[in-house]
């Protein structure tokens, strides 16, 4: 029976390990290493345009609240300008309604005193008109 050589073979065993180097290098340079630079380029791109986006959106959010800060602000101030507003006509109504009352109270009273001054020139004529109208129906009867 043949005896079985465990020994390895040194030059066998050098110029498999050269084989293999080799291979290892090339796969390296011609397929591993370009993949691994357009995955990092592709993520590199995708990152940069999430982290684009979120920038954006932060600035979205940061523009909306201040715009909204700035329309309470103006409702606040048109509010509180309305409120002065309204007291102060309200107060040039009082007046105005005060004054327009006096003034007629005024022209009534005129009114009536002239009224009352008609009247009683007009009542001391009565008696002068009731004489006339008398001594006519008297001498018309008596004709």
């Amino acid at each position: 029976m043949a005896s079985l050589n465990l020994v390895p073979n040194t030059g066998l065993v050098l110029i498999q390990a050269g084989i293999f180097i080799t291979n290892l290098i090339a796969v390296k340079k011609l397929m591993v290493e370009p993949y691994l630079k357009l995955r990092d380029k592709r993520v590199a791109q995708t990152s940069g345009g999430q982290e684009e986006a979120k920038k954006i959106v932060t600035q979205c959010q940061q523009t909306s609240e201040s715009i909204e800060s700035q329309v309470n602000q103006a409702y606040e101030e048109v509010k509180d300008f309305r409120v002065t507003t309204k007291g102060s006509a309200s107060q040039k109504q009082h007046k105005l309604v005060t004054d327009a009352k006096e003034e007629a109270k005024t022209y009534l009273d005129d009114i009536h005193k002239k009224l009352e001054e008609d009247m009683h020139l007009q009542q001391q004529k009565v008696p002068q008109l009731v004489t006339g109208l008398v001594d006519e129906t008297f001498a018309a009867v008596l004709r």
